[in-house]
């Protein structure tokens, strides 16, 4: 009698299962559709151009997952999901892997991540959350980035990081152990002047200062764009570095130098004004240019004095 209800059993959940299952004229295998498109389809036809495709649903669960992979800690390397691609030439692009969340119209509530990566209490420094690698002999970039208005570029070189667009630190300080440097070949600019010498600069107020937190620079922030702040920036109340807010800053106000030099100065996206401290380099040398020139005017006028008492001098003493 057991064997019988056991055979009943397993008749009944594979029943069940292959009214669940599907095969196309194509050989294609469908879970939970009628249409396979792609070799494998869960939840939804699919598509052609992909081999196993993934639909999940279920939009009341706090996860909505098409695919999730878990590795094994056992294995000397563990893999969640892994995407691996031999390039073809003849293909446009290839991906390894390839994420997207996008609508096709602007929303205005939930968060979007195209790729998503969390890593955490692996030996420390050596925890990555996104990890980009570039390999081979040519060039490239191990992360690119890019914002609306530019596309993809030819890097020209091996880089770790490659952006087009604007790259902003929102927090904290940008490290760099041998300096940054700016394009600036004359084959890349045009309305080129000579800078008149003026005394302009001298009319900017050197100040010393402490920033204000972070939690009270996004009130700032609040209130010059009229809205409330995000929870998610709420939640940061200071800078990573606890010495950066202690310390004394050396600098500019930024509403002071637009008196004088409005083009040295930037509004950001959040209201808040910003200075190119680096386009000082160029009007402070020619105003030292113009120092020397005067210094070494008065050097000679004081030289020929010099001469002129030495002669003197040597007249009377006869």
């Amino acid at each position: 009698m057991k064997k019988i209800y056991l055979f009943l059993i397993t008749l009944f959940i594979g029943i069940n299962l292959i009214a669940q299952i599907n095969v196309s004229s194509s050989n294609n295998v469908g879970i939970g559709t009628t249409n396979p498109l792609s070799k494998l389809s869960v939840g939804a036809d699919g598509n052609s151009s992909f081999t196993a495709y993934f639909f999940n649903s279920n939009t009341s669960s706090s996860y909505n997952l098409g695919l999730c992979g878990q590795g094994s800690p056992n294995n000397a390397r563990a893999y969640g999901v892994e995407g691996f691609v031999t390039l073809n030439a003849a293909a446009n692009a290839n991906y390894g892997v390839y994420g997207s969340s996008a609508s096709s119209t602007p929303l205005s509530n939930g968060k979007s991540y195209g790729v998503y990566g969390i890593a955490a209490n692996a030996t420390t420094g050596y925890n990555y959350a996104v990890y980009g690698q570039l390999t081979g002999s040519n060039n490239g970039a191990a992360i690119f980035g890019v914002v609306p208005g530019y596309s993809d570029v030819n890097t020209g070189g091996m880089y770790a990081g490659y952006f087009q667009g604007n790259v902003k630190v929102a927090v904290g300080i940008l490290y760099t152990p041998t300096g940054t440097v700016t394009a600036s070949d004359t084959r890349l600019k045009k309305n080129i002047f000579v800078i008149d010498s003026s005394e302009n600069i001298f009319n900017l107020q050197p100040l010393k200062y402490n920033l204000k937190s972070i939690n009270e620079q996004n009130q700032v922030k609040a209130q010059i764009s009229g809205n409330s702040l995000k929870s998610d920036t709420s939640k940061v109340t200071n800078f990573p570095d606890p010495d950066y807010i202690k310390k004394n800053h050396f600098g500019f106000l930024a509403q002071d130098v637009q008196k004088i030099y409005p083009d040295l100065v930037y509004t950001c996206e959040d209201g808040t004004l910003g200075i190119d401290y680096q386009g000082f380099i160029p009007l402070i040398i020619a105003q030292l240019k113009t120092m020397k020139q005067s210094i070494n005017l008065k050097d000679a006028k004081i030289t020929a004095l010099e001469n002129r008492i030495a002669a003197i001098e040597k007249l009377l003493k006869k």
